[in-house]
Parts: structure tokens; sequence; C-alpha cells
């Protein structure tokens, strides 16, 4: 199956959701699914965690209202890969 994940926190962040988000996308990963995760783009974002998994990081901006948060943008290259 083909899934898309859009998320609004992923690598390096650690926290609870970030976790839990990697297990899930590591056991569908295993299980031989083809993943696009779309993530907002970061300091030292990964580029590869598995198998059948593409990395898609957008534009983003700081949100003021939450520290360390960061509002993806569409873009482009977005659309393409969700294509």
């Amino acid at each position: 199956m083909k899934i898309a994940i859009f998320t609004d926190f992923f690598l390096p962040k650690v926290d609870g959701v970030v976790t839990s988000l990697e297990q899930l996308i590591l056991e569908l990963d295993r299980t031989g699914h083809e993943l696009l995760i779309v993530a907002p783009d970061t300091d030292d974002v990964p580029q590869k965690i598995g198998k059948n998994i593409q990395l898609c990081y957008v534009p983003s901006v700081p949100a003021l209202v939450y520290p360390g948060l960061r509002i993806g943008l569409p873009s482009l290259k977005m659309r393409k890969m969700v294509r």
C-alpha cells in the first residue's frame, strides 16, 4: 500500500509524538508498504530512514504560539511527490 503521512514534528526532534511516529513508519516499512513522509524543513534532517520511505521536507516558518514548532508551507516539490 502507498501511504503519505503529513506531520508537524519529525526527526531530529525527539519527543513522544516523533518516537511513536518513527516506530509506526519503520514497522510499515518492514511490512513492505511504501511511505511518503512530508514534514517541515529543519536543521540536520535525516535523508534516509528506511528502505521504502521517501522523505519530503517542505519550506517552513517558526510558529509564534509554540516554541520549536515550525509550520510547513505548500510547495511544488510536495505536490509532485504526492501525485
